[in-house]
């Protein structure tokens, strides 16, 4: 997210090894309203074209290593804080969740 447009990636699982991305945005009003919102959508759609690309790429890698034979599943890393934070929020709003924290007893 941005002060003047968002994006968004939704990954479906379609079985083993395959999945559908679903992407999409929006862009403020203001962001439209300027005189040069055309030059500005076609550089940010370069620019998301691009990274999209590369994050395809990762993602891959990333599912390769995943699938060896040798791969054991781990914690996420702390610097992957704010992914943990938005499933959180998602299955609270979405699925009833409720994060709750036992009090120490005393």
């Amino acid at each position: 997210m941005t002060p003047g447009y968002f994006w968004y990636l939704s990954l479906h699982p379609k079985g083993p090894g395959q999945v559908a991305i679903t992407f999409g945005g929006g862009l403020s009003p203001e962001f439209m309203a300027d005189p040069k919102a055309g030059e500005f959508v076609a550089t940010l759609k370069t620019l998301l074209d691009e990274v999209n690309l590369e994050d395809r790429g990762c993602t891959e890698k990333v599912y390769r290593g995943l699938s060896a034979d040798k791969a054991v599943p781990g914690h996420l890393s702390y610097l992957e804080r704010p992914i943990y934070d938005f499933m959180q929020y998602i299955a609270e709003r979405t699925a009833g969740f409720e994060r709750s924290f036992a009090q120490a007893a005393e």
